[in-house]
């Protein structure tokens, strides 16, 4: 990562974006890497404010660190309520929030005539389905209230981002400013082997992401156990490991 300094003068005299989260880390791939340093790249004056120990400029990014400790639910209260105070105080030009738990916030700012985007991760209410702290009893309601509540306050934003066309798909008719950022890899990020030939270089497969039965580890090991005899591979995981049930 490059540190620059940027003038303020050379700041304010461009459109300035202000990307909100709450979940991720200030150098998350998708937010930080693929998202804000591409506006930054086209001239946008961006502005990042996630949890973070310090305030800095990376990549010509300006990055607002908010502090954040507790669990789920100070996370949702406390810092959240951090997060839209500095949202004010940025005054940007458009808002661009990353996290279900961030849509109050997103919901006050539209209030109050901003131009708000929401990035849909994940199909959120879907998800519920598979949390392990809410009683099995209580998803299935949950799940409806959510997406409910979720479809609602998405026809109040300006604009929805989704990382697939399958979760674009359920919002074409509440928002028509939706469109998909897909999460594909970027190519700089993919090291080359030395420089090794591919018939010369090990067999292995690499999964990098959450390891889960909701990310399909079950179904991953049983591809793999499909390869010929002959040609055996390694699996090679990178990620953190949820629990999974027998």
């Amino acid at each position: 990562m490059n540190f620059v300094t940027l003038q303020p003068e050379q700041m304010h005299q461009q459109p300035k974006i202000v990307h909100l989260t709450s979940v991720h880390t200030a150098f998350d791939v998708r937010v930080f890497h693929k998202e804000c340093k591409a506006l930054a790249r086209s001239g946008k004056h961006v502005v990042l404010v996630a949890p973070h120990q310090r305030d800095e400029i990376v990549d010509s990014v300006e990055v607002k660190g908010i502090r954040s400790s507790g669990g789920r639910f100070v996370r949702m209260t406390c810092t959240a309520w951090s997060l839209y105070r500095e949202a004010l105080r940025q005054n940007g030009d458009i808002y661009h929030f990353h996290d279900p738990e961030l849509i109050p916030l997103g919901l006050l700012l539209a209030a109050r005539g901003k131009t708000v985007v929401y990035d849909i991760h994940e199909d959120a209410p879907a998800d519920i389905l598979h949390k392990d702290y809410i009683p099995r009893r209580l998803r299935r309601p949950l799940m409806w209230s959510v997406r409910k509540l979720e479809d609602a306050a998405c026809r109040r934003f300006s604009g929805l981002i989704a990382a697939t066309p399958t979760i674009a798909e359920r919002f074409y008719s509440i928002n028509a400013n939706t469109v998909v950022v897909h999460n594909f890899p970027m190519i700089d990020e993919i090291a080359p082997n030395e420089g090794l030939p591919w018939n010369e270089r090990a067999r292995a497969v690499a999964y990098i992401g959450s390891i889960s039965e909701r990310r399909g580890i079950r179904e991953i090991l049983q591809a793999l156990a499909l390869l010929p005899s002959g040609s055996p591979a390694q699996m090679m995981l990178a990620g953190p490991l949820s629990p999974v049930s027998c």
